[in-house]
């Protein structure tokens, strides 16, 4: 076993001339506060601010594994382990840089050689190279746009501005994306100059002179790298320090045990290949699980029950090394599956002569249960559907069938009633393991054995009603709670018209009408809330009862044309705030009434 060991400064390590690769079938970076706060501790802590002849100290800040030749002079390296810290590395400067850029370019500058260097043709380079974040890596923490002391600021704000934009719709960013923002933004908190005023007050420090001695603290710091051009030494040396407690995930380990193997059992482009596409498949969903949970839920869902710190165990014992390939790409098409399904892709659905209703519906669904719901254990049994639809395995009376009652029953179980989950994960996981074993002459049994299961844990219609008079509806929430709720009752209300109109039709363009305009607490009360098309809640917004009944009449929603037959009398609107319980009570015993009993159909 070839391999080099050698202790290195942070400076040494960054100005080597060497480009370090985190390839996209790598863990992606998942540091949150704790991890940042640690960090940051470790630079403080070791600086003596007192001693200002020589501030700073040794420390030591671990391990990293390197596929490459260090020993060559602009050699790309392959980063093994380490990645965590080497990419907190980069943005800790990133910020140290951004800071000082318009008080002291200077020392923006000689600090952006860590980020941004040269080769011997002055052509730049990244230091990093993350290819799990996509180019938001580079365009957040690597692209100030300035090495030279001509260039000018324009460039660099112009890149800030757009970044910073796009940093603000959350649902731009995937979960590596906003970790990476957020590690950004905490470390320029810390060093701000009011974070750090008690250090500057306290030792008579200049805030310039603290930014200094914290970027030499981080420089001088010590790393050991592993390093050897063998791959498969740097798995075997990977998996035994990490067997040795370190917390490293289960998918980790097992890629390690993939990848450790013969050439000729798994050749190596194919597996990275492979890797990388299962990576780019989970992390393209906008809403998307970890890969590790993605993981889990497979493995559950086709070989049996397993824990996930017993997960690596039971690939070993249960997957022989001459199917590893075999396997690898198993979990690929899966993740296709995955990012298909979860991503509404449409074109299968279109290519199998599903209507547009039909399709539209069938995302609304998923999209219920998985982000109005946030019911990720669901994802075991729509994924598994959807395998098996395409392979054509099961109907489409079979797929709707059972996506729709997961929906209907985590409709009355979670949204109103918030009942706990953690029984459901075990029997969705079955299930998931029946879909991929079931016989078609076994469908109509499957199904109805389903329903029946879940049935038998629906709370009681007294205990859903009393959940469902405290559903609330406002015009402008501020708070993640409040969009939750507003979500939730946009749901019912256009639950309560689907079933009223009995058709399964999609509905388009329709918004949640308060029927006494919104005012006080009583007025946001699900009592008083109904479906109606946009165009016409512009015209009745903040409107008279009275004047509200001539738009109600034009509206084509059942929904509304109920509320008009109970509460019109001799050609007015008899409704107030009194009605709200008892509207309320009527909606939820309808909603009750009609899950049931499509659970309960036989």
């Amino acid at each position: 076993m070839q391999f080099d060991a050698k202790t290195i400064e942070v400076r040494g390590l960054l100005s080597s001339g060497h480009k370090y690769v985190i390839p996209r079938y790598q863990r992606e970076y998942s540091w949150e506060k704790k991890q940042h706060d640690d960090f940051f501790n470790d630079i403080v802590n070791q600086v003596d601010f007192e001693n200002k002849a020589n501030p700073t100290s040794d420390y030591f800040f671990g391990t990293t594994i390197l596929i490459g030749d260090m020993s060559k002079s602009g050699e790309p390296i392959e980063i093994v382990d380490g990645q965590q810290r080497l990419t907190t590395f980069t943005i800790f400067l990133s910020v140290l840089s951004d800071i000082l850029l318009t008080r002291n370019r200077k020392l923006s500058d000689n600090l952006w050689k860590y980020i941004i260097a040269e080769d011997d043709d002055g052509n730049e380079f990244v230091v990093l190279s993350n290819e799990t974040a996509g180019s938001y890596f580079a365009d957040k923490i690597q692209k100030r746009l300035l090495n030279h002391p001509e260039d000018s600021l324009e460039e660099y704000y112009e890149n800030f501005v757009r970044v910073s934009e796009f940093d603000r719709i959350v649902e731009n960013l995937t979960d590596e994306q906003k970790k990476i923002r957020d590690a950004y933004d905490y470390f320029y908190n810390k060093l701000s100059e009011d974070s750090l005023e008690e250090y500057i007050i306290r030792y008579s420090i200049e805030y310039e002179e603290i930014l200094k001695i914290l970027r030499d603290q981080l420089l001088k710091s010590q790393i050991i790298y592993i390093c050897s051009t063998e791959e498969e030494s740097v798995n075997v040396i990977f998996e035994n320090i990490n067997s040795k407690g370190k917390n490293l995930s289960t998918l980790d380990m097992i890629k390690n045990e993939i990848f450790a193997v013969e050439d000729t059992i798994v050749p190596k482009d194919d597996a990275k290949e492979i890797w990388s596409n299962i990576t780019k498949n989970i992390s393209s969903i906008r809403t998307s699980i970890s890969k590790e949970r993605f993981f889990r839920y497979f493995w559950i869902s086709r070989y049996g029950k397993s824990s996930e710190k017993d997960l690596y165990q039971n690939f070993k014992h249960n997957i022989n090394k001459s199917e590893y390939l075999d396997f690898l790409r198993r979990l690929e098409k899966s993740s296709k599956c995955y990012s298909e399904i979860f991503g509404e892709n449409k074109e299968f659905f279109i290519n199998k002569k599903w209507s547009t209703g039909d399709i539209d519906k069938l995302f609304y669904s998923i999209n219920a249960l998985t982000q109005y719901f946030s019911i990720q254990q669901t994802q075991l049994i729509i994924l598994a559907l959807y395998e098996n639809y395409k392979e054509g395995r099961i109907t489409t009376k079979y797929f709707k069938e059972i996506l729709y009652t997961l929906e209907g029953f985590h409709y009355i179980y979670n949204a109103v009633t918030r009942s706990p989950n953690n029984k459901l994960e075990s029997r969705y996981a079955n299930m998931a393991r029946s879909i991929f074993s079931i016989s078609k002459g076994d469908l109509q049994k499957s199904s109805k054995q389903f329903k029946k299961e879940l049935v038998g844990l629906l709370p009681g219609k007294e205990a859903f009603i009393s959940d469902f008079l405290k559903i609330s509806y406002r015009k402008k929430v501020k708070s993640q709670k409040g969009v939750k709720e507003n979500t939730i009752a946009k749901y019912t209300v256009r639950k309560y018209e689907e079933i009223l109109q009995a058709n399964n039709s999609s509905l388009y363009g329709y918004s949640v009408e308060h029927i006494i305009p919104e005012s006080d607490e009583s007025t946001l009360n699900i009592g008083n809330l109904v479906l109606l098309e946009e165009t016409l809640n512009r015209e009745a917004e903040s409107q008279d009862l009275n004047f509200k009944y001539t738009i109600y009449k034009k509206s084509s929603y059942h929904s509304i044309a109920s509320f008009l037959n109970k509460y019109v009398s001799n050609g007015d609107i008899s409704f107030t705030n009194r009605d709200f319980r008892e509207r309320g009570i009527d909606i939820a015993e309808s909603i009750y009434q009609y899950i049931v009993s499509e659970l309960s159909d036989d």
